[in-house]
């Protein structure tokens, strides 16, 4: 699992290049039939209105996804 996950964000480098502190876990259940990965990064909007003015320093962004064999 973990070696797929890898795979994934090289063969996406260009979009999660752009990405800072970016870093992921990968778990299975007890069970070996469900998958989760979680990645996390802190991204900085390329056009800042004053609305995100307070993150200027960018955003933390994390995405969660669940896998389960049949």
């Amino acid at each position: 699992m973990h070696a797929a996950v890898e795979q994934y964000l090289e063969d996406n480098r260009d979009q999660a290049g752009r990405w800072r502190d970016l870093a992921w876990t990968a778990d299975a259940s007890a069970d070996g039939r469900t998958a989760r990965v979680e990645v996390e990064a802190l991204v900085r909007p390329p056009l800042l209105s004053w609305v995100l003015e307070p993150w200027s320093d960018g955003i933390r962004i994390r995405a969660t996804s669940d896998a389960r064999a049949g």
